[in-house]
């Protein structure tokens, strides 16, 4: 609680040498320094090759993945990021309410069980004023979102028919990619996933 005619600060604390933030740009960043936060701190920005190490390493073990998912058909979906999706809190389009059957590139997915929190409020400033794409005029605060939290994991099984090819694509298109890809949401960092292997039921 604020006293009045008391001045109040707010408490600040030092990373420790080598410790830092990690994330992701879609542009590169040549190495140098920036402002950070609202008091404007100087801050060291570098360059590091995780996301490619990461994508080697998935790459090398992406064709045991599918082969497991054809064997037991079914496999996890895990959430990196929080995720904001067009259906709620389920990251597929549903197509049979009564049998939980989603549909994602080709295949259809029977939800069997899903573990996550409960949701985050997500929202923000957008300082984006008035350019060729958009009408805004001043900074403007974003709509709230409801966010499903980063960690969710999601157990489908692949009901009907489906191809070695259908999933292999299914698989190269999710496995460390990102869910509704092309939306702004997206672009920003939310959704991001990855697949791992289930079990046979």
């Amino acid at each position: 609680v604020v006293e009045e005619t008391k001045f109040c600060t707010t408490p600040y604390n030092r990373l420790r040498d080598h410790v830092g933030f990690y994330c992701s740009l879609d542009k590169p960043l040549a190495n140098g320094a920036l402002k950070f936060g609202s008091e404007s701190h100087l801050v060291q920005v570098s360059g590091i090759a995780v996301d490619r190490v990461i994508e080697q390493k998935l790459k090398q073990s992406r064709d045991a993945l599918v082969a497991k998912i054809m064997n037991t058909k079914t496999f996890r979906l895990i959430l990196l990021q929080h995720g904001i999706f067009e259906y709620g809190w389920m990251p597929f389009k549903q197509i049979e309410a009564e049998k939980n059957i989603f549909e994602a590139d080709g295949l259809n997915l029977e939800l069997l069980f899903a573990f996550t929190q409960p949701p985050l409020k997500v929202s923000g400033y957008s300082f984006e004023k008035n350019t060729k794409t958009t009408t805004q005029q001043r900074i403007s605060l974003k709509p709230m979102k409801h966010a499903v939290p980063a960690g969710a994991v999601y157990m489908f099984r692949i009901s009907g028919e489906a191809t070695e090819s259908t999933i292999k694509t299914f698989v190269d298109n999710y496995d460390n990619g990102k869910i509704e890809k092309n939306t702004p949401y997206a672009k920003m960092g939310f959704n991001h996933i990855m697949l791992g292997n289930g079990h046979r039921l």
